[in-house]
């Protein structure tokens, strides 16, 4: 059996607040092995909302990635509950937060 690279999945903050200082939700991604990885944004009905990142990448450490409350057509996303999902060949992991408006 072979084992599983650790990668780690970090989201800046569970709250997006528009009008502070910096609004935007920071997502880090660290990928130990290359190959795909996509970062998408969906609703509280599972529908998507934006793409932030699905691409082949090499191993490394992805820290550039954010989401400031925009929809795939950038018009702002209505408040409500968010979910990031981060998945690779290994691993899917999420991340729930709140858009206030």
């Amino acid at each position: 059996m072979t084992a599983t690279p650790p990668d780690d999945f970090w989201v800046s903050r569970n709250i997006y607040r528009p009008g502070y200082d910096d609004p935007a939700v920071y997502v880090r991604i660290r990928q130990s092995s290359p190959g795909i990885f996509s970062l998408k944004v969906y609703n509280s009905a599972g529908e998507l909302v934006k793409i932030l990142k699905d691409e082949v990448v090499p191993a490394g450490v992805y820290e550039d990635i954010y989401w400031d409350g925009t929809n795939k057509y950038n018009e702002r996303a209505a408040s409500g509950v968010y979910i990031i999902y981060y998945t690779n060949r290994y691993h899917t992991r999420m991340a729930k937060l709140l858009l206030v408006r």
